[in-house]
């Protein structure tokens, strides 16, 4: 196209180019500000909230000052061990043996006959039914050399080694910590109670860990899917976690429901969880955390919305008739099923 010949739209069109470039700079420098907010969101998600420095009512006296204990989480030094106990043989339900097939000294093939156990271990599986559980139990052998004199000794495998509670028995246990929320102390008690399965409070916390790791993946592809979901509904509650306050987050699709624990409730944890830049459309309440949303791409949340005219025509006088009739203007709309609405 020809560059126009008149003096003022020449100058027009430089000035719309360079308010363009300085709108694409400011979208490119906001987006960036964005991520780096999100960034830090993630930081802090897992940290302890500052204690707040709000002063109480003045006629409520302080309550005193604790003292932070020197001493560490979990077992003190001293204190007697908890070991892995063996079960009765009756209350076995198969025996592995190890047993070394040469000598570690000569090459020499060892005889498979009797010989003395070394160590044993213990591993519990989901009971087949409520009066026997699957109790295994996998002794390690030690065998003399007939030819050198030499002793070897069998290791255990290290997947044997690494667990002592079965994937049906330690899916459970989590599932009682995470989704029924009973404490370790509760579960180690059932568990002991009902299945006869001596447990400790560390195995039950390092099951609960390589539960969430297992999890991970589907966390992130869960995600990744609400994400990408052309419509989504987000809300957040609060939340208490080891006495701290946090706030639970979720945002729900068609097919998935995604939710979060977050210390904090700002638009940094929403583009955390819904993407800097918004795919599709959103339906939410009126909480500012969702304001940098496009009026275009969200949907306020009707019964929220709907829940604040009540309220204002709950109120006496003008502001009671001005409720009343925009919830008359709202089942209106309503039943003709062609509105759209976008937040205000």
């Amino acid at each position: 196209m020809d560059a126009p010949s008149c003096q003022g739209c020449r100058e027009r069109d430089a000035r719309i180019a360079e308010l363009e470039a300085r709108v694409a700079n400011l979208e490119a420098r906001l987006h960036e500000q964005a991520r780096l907010i999100v960034d830090l969101a993630k930081k802090l998600q897992d940290r302890d909230l500052p204690k707040s420095g709000t002063p109480g009512p003045p006629d409520v006296s302080k309550p005193p000052a604790k003292k932070p204990s020197p001493r560490k989480p979990g077992g003190q030094p001293g204190h007697p061990p908890h070991l892995k106990q063996m079960l009765p043989p009756e209350r076995v339900s198969e025996t592995v043996a190890i047993v070394p097939k040469q000598c570690d000294h000569c090459q020499h093939t060892l005889l498979r006959s009797t010989g003395p156990t070394i160590q044993s271990r213990p591993v519990f599986r989901w009971p087949s039914s409520r009066d026997q559980s699957e109790n295994h139990r996998v002794p390690g052998h030690a065998r003399t050399c007939p030819c050198c004199g030499e002793v070897t000794r069998a290791v255990i495998p290290a997947a044997v080694r690494a667990h002592s509670i079965g994937a049906g028995l330690a899916s459970f246990m989590a599932y009682l910590v995470g989704n029924c929320g009973l404490s370790k102390r509760r579960v180690e008690e059932l568990i002991e109670s009902i299945f006869e399965v001596p447990v400790a409070l560390g195995t039950i916390a390092k099951l609960e860990q390589e539960m969430s790791a297992a999890l991970e993946p589907a966390h992130k592809e869960a995600l990744a899917a609400v994400q990408q979901a052309p419509v989504k509904h987000a809300d957040e509650t609060g939340w208490k976690k080891a006495g701290h306050k946090r706030w639970l987050w979720v945002v729900a699709t068609t097919n998935v429901v995604y939710f979060l624990i977050h210390r904090l409730r700002n638009a940094a944890v929403a583009m955390l969880l819904l993407g800097v830049t918004l795919q599709g459309i959103l339906c939410s309440d009126r909480w500012k955390a969702y304001d940098w949303v496009p009026v275009g791409q969200r949907q306020v949340c009707w019964a929220s919305f709907e829940a604040k005219l009540r309220k204002v025509a709950g109120r006496s006088a003008k502001a009671k008739v001005i409720g009343q009739e925009c919830l008359d203007i709202k089942d209106k709309v309503l039943r003709s099923g062609t509105c759209t609405v976008a937040a205000a």
